[in-house]
């Protein structure tokens, strides 16, 4: 045998072998009470006699891997009879099928020939089952799991005096949900065989008690058979137990749905913001839609991708990480955009990803340094100098210097006009001496050429000045300067915030709308900074410093928000930090480059090995891309700026450790959702629904996007009232921009 073979082997048997009694918790808990169909009396096959995987049943004393014979322990059996096949091993299957990864804890106590008469707690004699019943779920559910819900099924010994049998059902009902403090426990009962006469008025009357017991449904017996006059025969037990876990999914699934209706007006570049935000009664978990608005070097977030989130506000949440091809092959770095649903890299290449074949399939279009976003039902290109419509040049290249960096916001296309004539930076003098202007062309897709007659201009103190993030905040378009200087554009002029300064490092790389603030990525703080629309405040602690590192000269060069949090990557050492804004805390995502060692001793990986070579922080750890596409966030990674690969120039990262740089990681933590959405005139409605393992979003009762919740998450959400409490119009994406906006659940 190979020995690398050895840790699965050895893993598989551990995991296949039964938890020992007392050992292993339940998630999930059921109590199965009634008669004798609830006890069993179907002999169980060689084949049933094993152990159940990740169910566990109440022996009396302590949770026990399960088999059939689920009541083989209550104290109520019938001296002698048969503790052979119910419905719980089926129901089991079926609810872990629905819920995978949830252990299932089963409390089975029935007697067979009882009344429900003889299930009240006052009834002693000859057997307390009430009250025993309730006793050993309580013990049971104090050494772990939640009570999900109640299996009954009982009625035979009704069935031939049924006139007062709603009633006494409904008080019954009533009485365990008081016991377990749960006014809406799930509780699920059942007709009887349909082989006996006898038991037709009954059946006939058992459906129709779900009117008068909320939270509750009838299992309808029509086609199982029997193996003696009373009782369900083994397979018909299984088909049983089935019907018995479609019941009760149904009950369990939580339906939280939201309909938003909205007209976007015109489409000038604007934020549309928050659909909708709203926290669950008890406080456990906020829900919420909107349009995010975010900017990172170099590329804007696609304004037309709506966002679906369910955030927990404690505890940790469940998040995978897969590694992805690289986009090229001899690379050291890679950008990533969203387009239309579809995440793309851009250096060596423009490619997409295509997840039908889990690779990178090369296209045609904006790439590089060359940037495209979507504007009503066009596409609006950035390239050198020049911007085109739907593939028209509106803006050709200046005759001195060049046009750089645009962004189209609020019906203004804007953008830097640099001509630096090779200097360095320096004071501006005169125009023959160089300059940087800030333009602000008013601009609309029907006007056709942009009229730079109409612009307004402000010239910049330092010559060279650029910018490495754009920003938007209600009416204000920002850009902070690569000198330190940061300017805002509203009610048709330019003002200058914070003055650029010569030999003072104080660059913005990104930006992100987060309520009705811009958080803004800096350097050299590495934390992000806040803009309220009058002054920058620099937001300690946003993010940590990641333990083991240098705190100098670190960059927040990527921000988004993703499953309602705030995500930054940050420069030099790879760093993906969460904020959970319920909690107000900060979480270390986790670092995406696995060398060099933690070192405080150095600023950057690698400067001790690359001393000599320009620049020296070359090899620095650049979280370049933070794109959501579906239910997962996309990163991508780089060293300072892309290189090609040259094993002479940095030996010290050969043979193989400089391909961690330029790799591609798709995170999925459930509770995020996105999904492109359809470009309307007037108005069209989004639903965003939430229901039992399940979220989705639909625009004019279109599918766009649905995602599976996970075990822990649709879990939590299982017990959670529908909320009521919205606030529409507001949210993490900051204030609605929508023309109108009606919401409704």
């Amino acid at each position: 045998m190979h020995r690398e073979f050895l840790p699965a082997i050895l893993l598989g048997l551990l995991l296949s072998v039964p938890a020992r009694a007392g050992e292993a918790r339940p998630d999930h808990v059921f109590l199965l009470i009634g008669q004798s169909n609830m006890v069993g009396r179907a002999p169980l096959k060689d084949e049933d006699r094993k152990p159940i995987p990740n169910c566990l049943l109440w022996n009396g004393k302590e949770w026990e891997a399960a088999q059939p014979g689920f009541n083989r322990y209550s104290k109520h059996q019938k001296p002698g009879s048969t503790q052979g096949m119910n419905g719980g091993p089926a129901f089991v299957a079926a609810y872990q099928k629905a819920n995978p990864g949830v252990t299932v804890g089963i409390v089975c106590w029935a007697r067979g020939g009882t009344s429900i008469e003889q299930w009240h707690p006052d009834h002693l004699e000859p057997y307390d089952l009430y009250r025993e019943a309730i006793k050993q779920a309580q013990a049971a559910l104090k050494q772990g799991g939640q009570l999900k819900g109640i299996l009954w099924h009982q009625g035979e010994g009704n069935s031939g005096r049924w006139e007062g049998y709603p009633q006494l059902l409904k008080e019954h009902v009533a009485r365990l949900r008081r016991e377990f403090d749960n006014p809406k426990l799930p509780f699920v009962f059942g007709q009887l065989g349909q082989w006996n006469e006898k038991y037709q008025a009954f059946n006939r009357m058992i459906p129709n008690q779900v009117k008068a017991i909320p939270y509750s449904a009838c299992v309808l017996t029509g086609g199982l058979t029997n193996f003696d006059p009373y009782h369900f025969d083994r397979n018909s037990q299984l088909e049983l137990g089935r019907r018995y876990a479609a019941k009760m999914l149904a009950l369990l699934k939580p339906n939280h749905r939201f309909s938003v209706t909205i007209d976007r007006g015109e489409d000038i570049g604007q934020n549309f913001g928050s659909l909708f935000e709203a926290t669950s009664p008890d406080g456990s978990v906020t829900i919420g839609a909107g349009f995010p608005n975010a900017y990172n070097t170099r590329y804007r977030a696609d304004r037309h991708d709506v966002q679906f989130f369910i955030r927990p506000h404690n505890g940790p949440r469940e998040m995978t990480v897969k590694e992805l091809p690289r986009p090229s092959g001899n690379l050291t770095g890679t950008y990533l955009y969203g387009r239309e649903g579809k995440v793309y890299s851009t250096y060596g290449g423009l490619g997409f990803w295509n997840t039908d074949k889990g690779a990178w399939e090369r296209t045609t279009g904006p790439g590089g340094k060359e940037e495209a976003m979507r504007v009503g039902s066009g596409v609006l290109g950035f390239g050198e100098s020049k911007v085109t419509w739907d593939g028209e040049v509106v803006l050709s290249p200046p005759k001195q210097g060049s046009y750089q960096l645009f962004f189209y916001a609020n019906g203004h296309l804007c953008f830097y006009h640099v001509h630096r004539d090779g200097k360095p930076y320096h004071p501006y003098e005169n125009d023959e001496d160089g300059f940087s202007r800030l333009y602000a062309c008013p601009w609309k897709p029907s006007d056709g050429k942009v009229d730079l007659g109409k612009a307004i201009t402000l010239r910049l103190p330092i010559v060279g000045e650029t910018t490495f993030a754009w920003g938007l905040l209600g009416e204000q378009i920002v850009t902070g300067s690569n000198i330190g200087g940061f300017y805002v554009f509203e009610d048709g002029a330019w003002r200058m915030i914070l003055a650029p300064k010569l030999g003072v490092s104080f660059q913005l790389y990104s930006s992100l709308a987060f309520n009705d603030r811009l958080l803004l990525g800096q350097y050299p703080t590495g934390r992000v900074w806040e803009y309220d629309g009058r002054k920058l405040t620099d937001l300690k602690g946003w993010p940590p410093v990641m333990p083991g590192v240098s705190g100098s000269a670190r960059e927040a060069q990527t921000t988004t928000l993703y499953g309602g949090e705030v995500l930054v990557g940050v420069w030099p050492w790879g760093e993906v930090w969460r904020y959970n804004p319920s909690g107000n805390r900060w979480t270390f995502g986790r670092r995406f480059f696995s060398h060099p060692d933690l070192s405080k001793k150095i600023t950057h990986p690698y400067d001790v090995e690359n001393e000599g070579n320009v620049p020296r922080n070359l090899w620095g750890q650049r979280i370049t891309s933070l794109i959501t596409s579906g239910s997962d966030l996309f990163v991508g990674t780089s060293n300072k700026s892309p290189r090609r690969w040259d094993p002479k120039l940095w030996p010290f990262l050969a043979p193989d450790k400089w391909q961690d740089y330029g790799k591609v990681y798709r995170v999925t933590m459930p509770g995020h959702l996105s999904a492109p959405t359809k470009w309307t005139r007037g108005k069209t409605t989004f639903v965003f629904n939430i229901r039992g393992s399940e979220m989705s979003i639909r625009q004019d009762g279109a599918i766009l996007a649905n995602a599976r919740l996970g075990p822990r998450l649709a879990g939590a959400l299982s017990g959670v009232e529908a909320t009521s409490q919205v606030k529409w119009g507001a949210g993490i994406y900051g204030p609605h921009r929508c023309v109108s906006l009606e919401g409704r659940q």
